[in-house]
């Protein structure tokens, strides 16, 4: 079930309101995400111009821990590179582990946990990400953009190409979209309001930026509060190890499971709510255009347009590959030693 779990993440890029998770028989099963348990907000305003499925991903990466259990590992290979790709963290999510620590259990808790490790076609059909309503909107036509001239010569033995210094435009992204000058430069993109889950980024705008050389393998981690600080080398030339992030709000994550149940097991489900822990942020990546070009007599003069948006929902201040990086949920702390579990039967 997990390696088809962790398969899934590319379906994640796709879908929205509803995903589809597979069950450990093989099927698949539709998977509905919410905020807050609301109806109302539509999980695709959390999608941006680089990325949909947004939050559907963050599931994904949480379903991959909570639904670890050994036994269904039968290759030990498999499984020890599975556990790497966890680490310690990602392991104390999984409800094996929060069995183990249950030193007495409820009747509900029992009865899930023979769900849980029941032979049928369980499965997750509901998860929301709760924040206490903080999420908000980036309100991404106002921004203003960064701009850049690049000029290319050719016409020496070499070509010499040459990045002016960044700077920010007065006008707006909606501006430049409006323009009949530069529309079609912006047509492939969608100047909306994007929600933005666990943070306040109604203030964010583009205010700075910033000259920072970063050495060969190493990773700037930029955290993003109220404004956006773009990094260039000294060359002005994007830094591409730059780590932008927000620290997100999460409240709780809270799915429910349901068990179909058989001859001697009626149907039932179960709501189960993870909190007590931190260090969920949104990653923030560079999107741009170009708006013109020009070539005179072989010097070609090209002006870029740069601004951030929300690419993804993980649990490490690090890059995540989509199939799991190495130690991917490094970044939660948790309030005690590891989370707070509230099963409770519907």
């Amino acid at each position: 079930m997990q390696k088809l779990i962790l398969a899934l993440l590319t379906t994640a890029l796709v879908t929205n309101a509803a995903i589809s998770v597979a069950a450990c028989s093989v099927r698949t099963r539709q998977v509905d995400i919410f905020v807050n348990w609301n109806e109302n907000i539509d999980v695709l305003s959390f999608d941006s111009n680089v990325r949909t499925g947004i939050l559907a991903d963050g599931a994904f990466q949480l379903l991959s821990a909570i639904t670890y259990s050994e036994v269904r590992y039968q290759n030990d290979a498999i499984r020890e590179e599975f556990l790497k790709i966890l680490g310690k963290n990602g392991l104390t999510l999984s409800l094996e582990a929060v069995y183990e620590n249950l030193s007495e259990k409820t009747e509900d808790e029992e009865a899930f946990f023979a769900s849980h490790r029941a032979a049928r076609n369980t499965t997750f059909t509901e998860i929301s990400f709760n924040d206490g309503k903080t999420s908000s909107n980036y309100n991404l036509s106002d921004v203003n953009p960064f701009l850049q001239t690049v000029v290319i010569d050719t016409t020496g033995s070499e070509n010499v190409t040459t990045h002016s210094e960044m700077t920010i435009a007065d006008r707006t992204l909606s501006d430049f979209a409006s323009d009949e000058d530069t529309q079609s430069s912006f047509s492939a993109f969608k100047f909306e309001d994007i929600s933005i889950f666990g943070f306040d980024a109604t203030t964010l705008t583009n205010t700075d930026v910033i000259v920072m050389e970063i050495e060969e393998g190493e990773t700037i981690k930029k955290p993003i509060d109220s404004e956006f600080g773009l990094i260039v080398n000294e060359n002005n030339q994007i830094n591409q190890n730059a780590f932008y992030y927000s620290e997100i709000f999460l409240e709780s994550f809270e799915s429910t499971f349901v068990d179909p149940g058989n001859r001697n097991v009626d149907e039932r489900s179960f709501r189960i709510s993870y909190s007590g822990f931190s260090g969920m942020v949104v990653r923030w990546i560079i999107n741009g255009t170009l708006i013109s070009s020009t070539n005179d007599e072989g010097v070609i003069t090209n002006e870029f347009a740069y601004w951030f948006e929300p690419f993804k929902y993980q649990f490490s201040l690090g890059f995540v590959a989509d199939v799991g990086t190495e130690d991917m949920f490094n970044g939660i702390v948790f309030e005690n030693e590891g989370p707070t579990v509230t099963i409770t039967q519907l």
